[in-house]
């Protein structure tokens, strides 16, 4: 007679002692989750008003958070980089000007900051969307309110848009330039520490709260990554135990339509049937879930190659897909988005080739949803996106048939995109590293 053993599902007091008494790691990510941050107990970090509140605060050099007109000029000439924009101003011209008289304006004409500049006589328009996108005549209006206000051509200003996004679209319209979130991170991150001698400790805690709440935005929180790997680590040690917490506690209706495409608890790596296509498995959160489509994972070389810069990104490969989903302040309704993403490569060459090698297949292949922001391949950045036409609407954000309904779609609707993508990523498979085996 064979006995079969039945391993059970719930975890005895020793695996759950193990997880949750005196576990430093547990403990770790319990004080990072319990951080204090007012902007985000506020609720404010989702709510485009309060960023432009905070940036108009920022760059405006006459306030009184000590930095002067550094964040106004590292902000100006950042978002006009590159000779080939065409725009009148240039960025070597406002880094070189003093703009300590500049005029700022919050919501004003529904232009959400508005800036003079009397000395030099430019104008710009800054519009900011966090999480939404461009309405279609939306910067063509905010241009001509400004055009009525010089009528004569005597003394008229040069006037400049900046158009500052979350996520990678361009302006729809000539007269502005994009500049991303993550820009915004790393310049006001350098000009905070070139300037924190002459910034009161107040004003510092503040800008330093806003600086997490954008890291964690755009996916450059060092602290939020060392959690992944902590609870990736964590995982590995008490699944069992973590498991049952999962399966048994509180949960996003995301999450819920996520796993109800993969399985209760994937494995990293493991393939999954969405739609039409296989999915390379890689996490889920509250909020996220992403993947490779598996010709990708396949023409990388699958487990047998690493990439380096890309070891703490994601699960380790030079290109990801993920899904997220945002919903308005009421809480009801949202929006669903689809992200494909070039990551922080070491080698900045391999990287422009790759993102080249992309760009070019989707000009063979006539896609015009693939197609990265301006200087995508300039040597220091680090993350690119390039999906366009990207996102679903959701009537109401806790339906988990609509959400699961939703990214399936979604993924479908770039099968042709991800296919092309798979032609020239084999190209650049040499490129990776072999793992090294445990033994060396």
């Amino acid at each position: 007679m064979t006995v079969i053993q039945v391993h059970s599902k719930v975890p005895d007091q020793i695996e759950l002692e193990a997880l949750l008494v005196n576990n430093p790691q547990f403990e770790k990510i319990g004080a990072y989750l319990n951080k204090f941050n007012p902007i985000k107990i506020m609720r404010m970090e989702a709510m485009e008003i309060r960023h432009s509140a905070v940036l108009a605060w920022l760059l405006d050099p006459r306030e009184t958070h000590g930095l002067g007109d550094k964040f106004l000029r590292a902000f100006l000439s950042e978002a006009l980089r590159g000779s080939e924009n065409g725009h009148m101003l240039s960025a070597l011209k406002i880094i070189e000007s003093d703009l300590n008289d500049a005029e700022v304006r919050l919501e004003w004409q529904n232009i959400d900051i508005f800036i003079f500049c009397q000395r030099e006589n430019w104008v710009f328009v800054i519009e900011n969307k966090f999480y939404s996108g461009q309405h279609s005549d939306q910067l063509s209006r905010y241009m001509e309110t400004v055009e009525k206000l010089y009528p004569s051509k005597k003394d008229k200003p040069t006037i400049q848009g900046i158009y500052l996004t979350l996520n990678d679209a361009d302006a729809n319209h000539p007269r502005y330039a994009t500049i991303q979130y993550l820009s915004v991170f790393e310049l006001l991150s350098h000009v905070v520490e070139s300037t924190k001698f002459q910034m009161a400790d107040e004003i510092s805690v503040f800008i330093h709260h806003y600086l997490d709440v954008i890291a964690e935005a755009v996916g450059m929180s060092s602290e939020f990554t060392e959690m992944e790997l902590i609870a990736r680590d964590l995982y590995r040690k008490h699944r069992k135990t973590l498991d049952f917490i999962i399966e048994h506690g509180a949960s996003t209706d995301f999450a819920f339509a996520a796993r109800n495409i993969t399985s209760e608890n994937p494995d990293e790596k493991e393939i999954f049937q969405l739609g039409n296509s296989q999915i390379v498995f890689s996490s889920i959160s509250k909020d996220t879930f992403s993947f490779l489509p598996k010709s990708w994972f396949d023409a990388l070389g699958g487990t047998q190659h690493y990439w380096h810069g890309c070891e703490n990104w994601w699960f380790g490969f030079p290109v990801i897909v993920y899904v997220t989903i945002n919903q308005n302040n009421e809480g009801t309704e949202g929006l669903l988005r689809i992200t494909a993403e070039v990551g922080p490569l070491a080698d900045p060459q391999f990287r422009a080739n790759l993102i080249n090698a992309i760009e070019e297949v989707a000009s063979k292949n006539k896609l015009s949803n693939i197609k990265f922001q301006k200087n995508a391949s300039q040597a220091g950045k680090k993350y690119s996106r390039f999906l366009k036409n990207n996102s679903q609407k959701l009537t109401d954000v806790h339906e988990v048939e609509k959400i699961e309904l939703g990214i399936t779609t979604l993924v479908k609707n770039f099968e042709k995109e991800f296919e092309s993508v798979a032609e020239v990523l084999t190209s650049f498979k040499e490129h990776g590293q072999d793992v090294p085996s445990e033994t060396s």
